[in-house]
Parts: structure tokens; C-alpha cells; sequence
């Protein structure tokens, strides 16, 4: 597994301490924020840019659903999973719809965790790929660009406009 740097949210302390003991004893996690409400959580996450966030559906001061809103709304966006003890399908749709990329219910499963987190590493690991993949096109286009003089306006407009997109630290 790659490095997953991880934010966790939760107002239930007892849920908080077995996420951290749970996530420490992983190799290539990294916690890099706790919080313990929604603007807490929203203000770490802003503040960290983590590649995931684990977030209770409940919280005080900001809940869940209105957290992952505001998420979304980032232009690095972390990959979302919501703990709850709702097993509530509404409920669990409901998140799913405005940006949450699993649902896990509480009392939390280790190797629930594990799998999630497994497919989050697999996702960014394929974006990081194909990330790569288009920067070389795009660096390739600027050299074509460079070397030959029949390039227009138009198609020089178009591939800074892609450089601009893909050189962009992400």
C-alpha cells in the first residue's frame, strides 16, 4: 500500500481512539488530523488536503451529510467513508449521493477497514497513474509544439491550456 494520509471525524471519543489504534498499526497510514465535530473536521481538512477521510454521520456543530457537501466542493477532493451506527438504507443512499465512496457501520470491522482502505489506495494509485500518463501527452504536445512551426494559434491555445490543467500540483 501506498502512503494514505487519513483525517478522521467523530464526536464519540471511544470511536476515535479504535480508528487511531486500528490505523496505527497499519503500515503506510498516516494520521494527519483528528476532530471531534463537523467544523473541526471541515477546518482540518482544508488545512491537511488528506487522500481520505473517515467521517461519523452524526456530529455536532456540522453533521455529516453537510460536511461532505462542503467536500465536495474542494478541488482536491479526498476519498469519503462515513461510519455510522445507522444501518439505515435511506440513510446510506442519501450519503452515497453527495459524494461518500463507502458507508461502514459501527461498531467498526478491522478488516471492513482494511478493505476500504485498500480499495481507496487502488483508486488513487490509478488516478496517480493515468495522471502521469496524460502529463506525458501534454509535455510531448508542448515538444511538438517547440520543434515545428506549422502549429497554429489555435492548436498552440489548446495545448497551454492543457499544460496549465496537468502541470498543476495536485
Amino acid at each position: 500500500m501506498s502512503e494514505l494520509n487519513i483525517a478522521i471525524a467523530d464526536d464519540n471519543q471511544q470511536t476515535l481512539d479504535l480508528l487511531t489504534e486500528i490505523l496505527e498499526g497499519e503500515e503506510g497510514i498516516r494520521i494527519v488530523g483528528k476532530a471531534d465535530n463537523g467544523e473541526d473536521a471541515y477546518n482540518m481538512i482544508m488545512k491537511t488536503s488528506p487522500d481520505v477521510v473517515l467521517l461519523d454521520v452524526i456530529m455536532p456543530k456540522m453533521d455529516g451529510i453537510s460536511l461532505v457537501k462542503e467536500i465536495q466542493k474542494m478541488t482536491k477532493k479526498p476519498l469519503i467513508a462515513a461510519i455510522s451506527g445507522f444501518d439505515e438504507f435511506d440513510y446510506a443512499v442519501e450519503m452515497m449521493r453527495n459524494g461518500v465512496n463507502e458507508y461502514i457501520l459501527k461498531p467498526v470491522d478491522r478488516d471492513k477497514l482494511a478493505k476500504v482502505l485498500k480499495k481507496f489506495d487502488d483508486i488513487i494509485t490509478e488516478e496517480k497513474e493515468s495522471y502521469e500518463k496524460q502529463r506525458q501527452v501534454v509535455y510531448q504536445q508542448m515538444q511538438y509544439m517547440m520543434i515545428y512551426d506549422n502549429v497554429t494559434h489555435k492548436e498552440m491555445q489548446s495545448i497551454t491550456e492543457m499544460a496549465r490543467a496537468y502541470f498543476q500540483v495536485k
